[in-house]
């Protein structure tokens, strides 16, 4: 996925001078990459930091996106 992302990016980068595609489409597929770097530095830092506890709070932090995501059925909550 990310390779596909990457080649994407790079084939709208190079057709947006020729007006081939909307001239902003290369945006999203690079802000997978820049979170996927940024990904890598925080955890580097965190493990630097913090030890192997940093990656209690990464799976904090995905329990936390899960939850206000993609997390239980809301409806059935609320409405039993």
């Amino acid at each position: 996925m990310v390779t596909g992302t990457l080649f994407a990016a790079g084939q709208d980068l190079a057709r947006a001078p020729y007006r081939l595609t909307p001239p902003l489409r290369w945006a999203p597929h690079m802000l997978v990459w820049i979170s996927l770097l940024l990904d890598g530095l925080l955890g580097g830092l965190g493990y630097k930091v913090l030890g192997i506890d940093a990656c209690w709070l990464r799976r904090l932090g995905a329990a936390r996106q899960w939850w206000l995501g993609a997390g239980p059925d809301r409806q059935r909550l609320r409405y039993g």
